[in-house]
């Protein structure tokens, strides 16, 4: 737990001085940057004991050193193509898979980087929540979701900007690294006006929400059993996970409550600089929605615990953009949750430590 504690102490000193960025401008840039290269170390040198999934990853990249044709390798795993394909370009070069997942991070770390930066209005506030909510542990264990959902940055960077061709490529390659991401494609339809109608309806988008999930259920069904029993019948869908289905449809929720505002009514206590900047407020509350709407379905089918993880960056984004706006009561509330927050991960790693498998923490040996 020292790796964590170590982490969450960095990313809380940088969230303080980054309420003043002005009086602690240099200290705020020295620990972003000592942040994300302890971040980016923990992540790329692990063992390869570390984090559930890590193992067979690792396994997989050894066996693509075997293999001259990718055609031949691709015909040997359940994996998606285009994850395939970075094991098979980067084998050509090493067949030491701490390079492997330093391409990888270097790929996600990046991306992050730069979607967080671009859309958050405080440019250092938010690795605290990147933290806290699971986004960097993902890296240390579901690599290829994890490098999807980096990819996403891309693609949903590419929606807001309403560049709709290269969302698609950046939506097409996230898919090509793990079909899951595929499902993020209904945010291209969220500025449809009969979909802005039905938001303001609530009854309405639960129907809709059990009607995609019962339909996303059913194309589940047709998945190789690789896919469809990870989710339904191994150890990763045991009733514990349940459980933290429940905390997090309950986080989501309060989240959601307590960071809503209506931008239009504090429009005059607002410079237009700022709202020009915030443009994109009411896109990440819709998507917030849809994150919480997956969440909701997680209650009934754990598969979309993956899916609801695609969302839990942008919902990040938005609780750290409106809470400059809402009122001295909600930022208290925020400020509880998102402590209540951080002790339930604590707590999760100690309690429940073959969640996830990270911690105790161990480096690759040499």
């Amino acid at each position: 737990m020292t790796v964590h504690f170590i982490l969450l102490i960095l990313s809380l000193v940088l969230l303080l001085f980054a309420v003043d960025k002005n009086k602690f401008q240099v200290p705020t840039i020295i620990l972003f940057v000592v942040f994300f290269v302890l971040a980016f170390i923990f992540a790329t040198f692990r063992d390869e004991t570390i984090g559930n999934d890590t193992g067979g990853y690792v396994q997989f990249f050894q066996l693509s050193t075997l293999y001259d044709s990718f055609s031949s390798l691709l015909d040997i795993t359940r994996f998606e193509p285009g994850y395939v394909l970075l094991n098979y370009i980067v084998s050509r070069f090493t067949d030491d898979y701490t390079v492997f997942f330093f391409v990888c991070n270097a790929i996600g770390f990046a991306c992050t980087i730069y979607f967080f930066r671009t859309y958050c209005l405080n440019k250092n506030a938010w690795p605290f929540l990147w933290l806290i909510w699971g986004t960097l542990y993902w890296s240390f264990s579901a690599v290829r979701a994890a490098l999807a959902m980096c990819l996403l940055f891309l693609y949903f960077d590419a929606v807001l900007k309403n560049r709709l061709f290269r969302a698609i490529i950046w939506l097409l390659v996230a898919g090509s690294i793990h079909y899951s991401a595929f499902v993020c494609g209904i945010v291209l339809f969220l500025r449809l006006p009969v979909l802005q109608r039905i938001k303001k309806h609530k009854f309405l988008l639960v129907i809709g929400f059990l009607c995609i999930g019962i339909f996303l259920s059913k194309l589940m069904s047709f998945l190789p059993d690789a896919y469809s029993g990870y989710y339904t019948d191994s150890q990763w869908a045991e009733g514990g996970v349940r459980v933290a289905s429940i905390m997090n449809f309950i986080f989501l929720g309060m989240t959601y409550l307590s960071s809503s505002i209506n931008l239009n009514s504090r429009i005059k206590n607002i410079s237009s600089d700022v709202v020009s900047s915030w443009k994109y407020y009411y896109d990440f509350r819709s998507i917030f929605l849809v994150g919480f709407g997956f969440s909701f379905l997680e209650l009934f089918f754990n598969q979309f615990n993956r899916i609801e993880m695609f969302f839990i960056p942008l919902i990040s984004i938005y609780i750290v953009d409106s809470f400059r706006y809402v009122t001295l009561l909600k930022k208290i509330a925020i400020i509880i949750l998102m402590t209540i927050v951080a002790i339930y991960q604590i707590y999760t790693f100690v309690i429940r430590p073959e969640w996830l498998s990270i911690f105790p923490y161990m480096f690759r040996s040499l």
